[in-house]
C-alpha cells in the first residue's frame, strides 16, 4: 500500500487535509508486521530444530541457500562418490546459509550447522570455541577466529556463526524461529 501526500505549492494560507487517515497507517503497518513475522516461532510442530520445521521461517528472514548431507558428492562432470564416515564422527545433516537481504547494520549472513543430535551440536560447538582460543587460533584469520569464538546453540541441535556481530534485532528473530 502506498500513502503519498500532494505536493502541490498552496496559494491559500488554510489548513491543508491530510490525504489519508494517520490511524489508518498505523493499523497497515501492524498488519504487514504481522504478515512479515507470521509463521516464526511458536507451535510450528516438530523438534523446532529440524530444518524443515523452520525453513518457511527462515524464508522470511533472510535468502537461504541450503544442503542436506546425503553421503554422496557429484563433481562437475556427473561423478558421484560416496563419503565413508567413521564411527563416532559428527556429522552435519543440513547446512544453511542466510544471506539478509538489506543489512545496512548487523551481520550479512549467518551459517546454521543442523546436527542429528543435541549432543553432536554441543561436541562441534566445543570444537569450534577450542580451535578459536587452542595453539592453533594464531594461524586462523581474524575473522574466523571471532566467528569461531562466538558460535552458539541455537535450538537443540543447531550451531551458529555470524558473518559478523548481528544487530539484537537479528538474533530476535532468528532465535524466534526455533522456539516452540
Amino acid at each position: 500500500m502506498l500513502v503519498t501526500l500532494c505536493h502541490k505549492p498552496r496559494r491559500s494560507h488554510a489548513p491543508r487535509a491530510r490525504a489519508y487517515d494517520p490511524g489508518v497507517r498505523r493499523v497497515a503497518v501492524a498488519l504487514a508486521a504481522v504478515a512479515v513475522l507470521g509463521g516464526c516461532g511458536g507451535d510450528g510442530g516438530g523438534s523446532g530444530t529440524d530444518f524443515k520445521d523452520v525453513k518457511p521461517c527462515l524464508d522470511k528472514l533472510a535468502l537461504v541457500a541450503a544442503n542436506e548431507f546425503t553421503g554422496t558428492v557429484t563433481s562437475p562432470t556427473g561423478q558421484v562418490t560416496t563419503l565413508d564416515v567413521p564411527e563416532g564422527v559428527n556429522v552435519v545433516d543440513w547446512s544453511a546459509d542466510l544471506a539478509y537481504r538489506s543489512a545496512a547494520a548487523g551481520a550479512n549472513a549467518a551459517h546454521l550447522a543442523f546436527y542429528k543430535s543435541a549432543d553432536a551440536a554441543e561436541e562441534e560447538l566445543k570444537r569450534a570455541h577450542d580451535t578459536a582460543k587452542g595453539p592453533t587460533a594464531g594461524t586462523l584469520a581474524p575473522t574466523f577466529r571471532r566467528q569461531l569464538e562466538q558460535a552458539a546453540l541455537l535450538g537443540e541441535s543447531v550451531v551458529l556463526t555470524w558473518s559478523s556481530p548481528p544487530t539484537a534485532k537479528q538474533q530476535q528473530r532468528l532465535a524466534a524461529c526455533f522456539e516452540h
